[in-house]
């Protein structure tokens, strides 16, 4: 991962002292979704993030590693070939830790991919569509969240093994606090949530496997089918 910077991530906001008291749930609502906002900005870096004042993204990573599409692949399609390639391409011993996020608008396409013999990729696990999950693809579980891009887009398919990435808190939660001074002449009461991190993937770049010629990487996605 290199060297590692530090870097503070903050929410603040001000509140008006009488909204506060005709709408008691308001400052309980603030505490449930700030830590919520930080989470998804830190998420958000951990993918894609471009290093500067934030972690560096696996997919700004040179260790990332870009299957390509299929000869004369149609646009925003998916197809058994892509996941095959991309499942190769992931160090072997990573597999067993290893999952998809994916794009919320290739559901469909995933729950109908076929082998040559007719067996589907995609299976859902033991409770079935029950509890509305995201299944297993290849025997790996598929996560669904908004962080993958778009259909078609690059990033809107991952493989990933969440161990190749080193994340550095100084401090497991923010740190949370409030005062009624900073505008106190305007009747605001502040909220402040802070903490420092920064983080890269472990690896640099993608490496040679003992034998063979496709290089591994933690990190595995498809070009755009634009």
């Amino acid at each position: 991962a290199g060297q590692l910077t530090l870097n503070g991530l903050s929410v603040f906001c001000n509140v008006d002292e009488d909204l506060l008291d005709d709408a008691p749930r308001l400052g309980q609502r603030l505490l449930e979704m700030a830590p919520i906002a930080m989470r998804w900005a830190i998420n958000e870096a951990i993918r894609s993030g471009d290093g500067v004042g934030k972690p560096k993204g696996y997919m700004q990573s040179p260790a990332l590693i870009t299957v390509a599409k299929d000869k004369d692949q149609k646009a925003k399609t998916l197809t058994a070939t892509n996941i095959a390639n991309m499942y190769i391409r992931m160090i072997a011993s990573s597999l067993k830790n290893s999952h998809w996020e994916v794009s919320q608008e290739l559901l469909p396409q995933l729950m109908a991919l076929k082998d040559e013999g007719g067996n589907l990729l995609w299976t859902p696990l033991n409770s079935g569509y029950k509890e509305a999950p995201a299944g297993l693809l290849l025997g790996r579980p598929v996560i669904i969240n908004e962080h993958p891009e778009a259909a078609g887009e690059l990033g809107d398919i991952q493989f990933i093994d969440p161990a190749g990435y080193y994340l550095a808190l100084r401090t497991a939660a923010a740190k949370f606090s409030e005062s009624m001074h900073v505008y106190f002449d305007q009747g605001l009461k502040s909220f402040r949530w802070r903490l420092r991190l920064d983080g890269n993937t472990v690896l640099t770049k993608p490496v040679q496997p003992a034998k063979g010629n496709l290089t591994k990487s933690h990190f595995v996605t498809l070009a755009a089918r634009a």
